[in-house]
């Protein structure tokens, strides 16, 4: 059986890395790191956002690291199965 894949959304990603949401954040803590993912849009549009900012910028480093910690998926013609686990509202 294939483990199941949470993937977060461009919203649910900033969230994070602006440490806004400490209730997202307890979620995302229970949840094993290999099992945590973002669409390769979603580094995109996190990337995109950075460019919008001074170089010098905080969340150059933020976004970055937060790259470095979760799996990014590459864009394939069947999607791999994916779990949605947080709601921002």
């Amino acid at each position: 059986m294939t483990a199941t894949l949470h993937m977060l959304d461009t919203d649910t990603a900033s969230y994070v890395i602006k440490g806004h949401s400490s209730a997202v954040e307890a979620k995302l803590a229970a949840i094993p790191p290999d099992r945590v993912c973002l669409s390769a849009i979603t580094r995109a549009e996190l990337m995109y956002g950075l460019k919008r900012l001074p170089p010098q910028h905080r969340l150059h480093v933020g976004v970055r690291q937060f790259l470095k910690i979760v799996r990014v998926l590459a864009w394939t013609r069947t999607p791999p199965i994916i779990t949605p686990t947080f709601a921002t509202n």
